[in-house]
């Protein structure tokens, strides 16, 4: 499932593969539905970027 391409590019990343398995299997297996408090917004829960963080963050996509 996990091509040595990916595992390079977890090393890569300073990421532990069995970490990463984990988190696949989490997925395949889904996750419990949590309670929500209430909405997140700037400051509680989301962060806004500056002009900065937006330009990389647009570089990996």
């Amino acid at each position: 499932m996990i091509s040595e391409k990916d595992k390079s590019q977890i090393s890569s990343r300073g990421s532990n593969l069995e970490k990463v398995k984990k988190q696949i299997e989490d997925f395949k297996k889904g996750f419990p539905y949590l309670k929500i408090e209430k909405a997140a917004s700037v400051g509680d829960g989301i962060i806004q970027l500056n002009t900065t963080q937006k330009e990389e963050a647009i570089s990996f996509y």
